[in-house]
């Protein structure tokens, strides 16, 4: 027998029962009894645990949870069963080290705790999918004892067993769209009223004519406000001009059904979001829990770009205008997951399962999906939609912006909806696959009948190796000599940057003095470089 203790309540939302009630039904395909003990049972938890032998640890609905008197009731409640337990499953924020010593100690049974946010554990396992990057094989090394089995990174995701039997078809014309399902969700709670908004300001920013959103919204159990964010639901209805209808799905105990039929995503991260990525399903996620915090950079190796850890009421206008991009170029979207470079399947739950019956588990090796050819040296690639989020967290490094006309920080937001629209030509100089020392651009402008070259580069870490700055200067200013020959190149540099200054001396940019044909140039084309802080040069 396996008992799970899970959390269940309105902070907590459905993230915590949902994914161990994947794992429950793997192991119940194969013969083996599941109790769930939860904090409080409430009707609107039915439709998602149906058929499964569900028990309440406390009778009234509880603000604080005490880890010692719960594992006092939980141990009573267990002695009560006659089955042998093989394994107790603990999937709770507010449980901790001290639960699972009283549970262990009294019960004598192996545990295994789930979790995400790093925190110290005395389990027989630990279990936490979430991708860390170089870090996510050792990121427990120092809170949990040498004898625990730590299951890390996305082979361990808990996903729904039937969404290995559910492929996506590819699509196949992804030229033209008519057509876009879209599915909007919060997960079991949120705020109905920020649903409002969100769909509010996607009607308006809709102005295709040519594709037809087919918005499929989930009303959860906990959702806030459901009965005004239906009647605005009615009302955006009835304005649609043929340009979009809107459909609430209500009592809906899995988003698997309907993850068939979705083209794109918008909505709540958490355990939905490896649903998506295992069914390449593009999306826009946001945060709503501490939990749902994610590293960008780590979420793009596994294929998901277009994350947002802050999202605002103000914010949804351009989120919807992004989206908007995202419609129009769908194919680049879509094909963002060609290269993701961490491979993920459907198969977490049976991996876990197997562990927790057989002790043991051959687990398989990550790789790569990226087919690149390792070379000695450096070269220069053109920047692909893949670069989208390391693009990002390079620019805003302090090393880079302390120097650069607008020092600060661009929000990722903004830099989705710049990316799609920009018509610079960005380069990076990359040692191998995994590392990539420097960005670098150009873009071709014109002023009235003359056309000028202007660019720029930021490094990936904080300091630079000014040899590799030389390199990839010289290799840039080569390039564009071939492909716009004779075209004047116009650049601004931070008065404070004595390596950059010295860098463009060497390669012949001159001093712009308030007297040169090119001085009102410059300023047009980078009207916020005031003289004082900034040397204007020209090549």
């Amino acid at each position: 027998m396996f008992i799970f203790r899970v959390a269940t309540n309105r902070h907590s939302g459905l993230g915590h029962l949902t994914r161990c009630v994947w794992l429950a039904e793997e192991l119940i395909q194969r013969g083996h009894k599941v109790v769930f003990y939860i904090d409080e049972l409430d009707q609107k938890h039915l439709p998602f645990i149906d058929s499964l032998d569900v028990k309440s640890i406390y009778t009234d609905k509880k603000t604080e949870i005490d880890s010692s008197l719960d594992a006092q009731l939980f141990v009573e409640a267990c002695k009560k069963i006659n089955s042998a337990i093989q394994w107790v499953v603990v999937d709770h924020y507010e449980l901790d080290q001290t639960w699972e010593l009283a549970v262990k100690k009294s019960l004598g049974t192996n545990l295994c705790a789930i979790d995400d946010l790093l925190r110290e554990h005395s389990a027989d396992a630990l279990l936490d999918y979430r991708w860390r990057g170089k870090a996510t094989q050792t990121a427990y090394d120092s809170l949990v004892s040498v004898a625990c089995n730590k299951l890390l990174g996305v082979d361990y995701v808990l996903l729904p067993v039937d969404l290995n039997n559910l492929h996506n078809s590819p699509k196949t014309n992804l030229t033209i769209i008519e057509r876009l399902n879209v599915l909007i969700s919060l997960g079991g709670g949120g705020n109905g009223i920020f649903l409002i908004a969100l769909l509010k300001a996607l009607v308006e920013k809709h102005v295709s004519g040519n594709v037809f959103l087919n918005i499929n919204l989930v009303i959860g159990p906990f959702l806030t406000q459901t009965s005004e964010l239906l009647s605005t639901i009615k009302q955006l209805n009835k304005q649609s001009v043929s340009k979009f209808c809107i459909t609430p799905l209500e009592n809906v105990p899995s988003l698997v059904p309907h993850l068939r039929e979705t083209d794109f995503y918008i909505g709540a991260a958490g355990s939905t979001l490896y649903q998506l990525r295992a069914l390449k399903i593009p999306a826009i996620t946001f945060s709503l829990a501490e939990n749902q915090l994610n590293d960008l950079q780590e979420l793009a190796d596994i294929g998901h770009y277009f994350h947002l850890n802050q999202l605002s009421l103000t914010d949804l206008p351009i989120m919807a205008e992004f989206f908007q991009l995202c419609v129009l170029y769908y194919q680049r979207v879509y094909r963002l997951f060609d290269k993701a470079k961490i491979a993920l399947d459907a198969k977490g739950s049976v991996r876990v399962a197997d562990f927790l019956l057989n002790q043991s588990i051959l687990t398989p090796q990550v790789k790569s999906l990226l087919e690149v050819e390792r070379v000695n040296g450096w070269q220069m690639i053109p920047v692909d939609d893949q670069d989208i989020v390391h693009y990002l967290t390079s620019r805003n490094l302090n090393a880079n912006r302390q120097n650069m006309i607008t020092n600060q920080c661009i929000t990722p937001l903004e830099h989705f909806r710049w990316w799609f629209t920009t018509q610079r030509s960005s380069y990076k100089l990359q040692i191998d696959e995994d590392t990539t020392k420097l960005y670098i651009w150009h873009e071709l402008k014109s002023i009235g009948d003359e056309s000028f070259l202007i660019g720029g580069w930021f490094v990936c870490q904080q300091t630079v190796n000014i040899t590799e700055a030389l390199y990839a200067l010289d290799w840039q200013l080569k390039t564009t000599e071939q492909q716009y020959p004779g075209v004047t190149w116009l650049a601004v540099i931070h008065r404070d940057n004595k390596a950059v200054k010295r860098l463009n001396d060497y390669f012949g940019f001159k001093e712009i003095e308030q007297s040169s044909r090119y001085y009102s140039q410059v300023k047009q084309l980078f009207p916020k470089a005031n003289a004082s802080e900034f040397y204007y040069v020209y090549k």
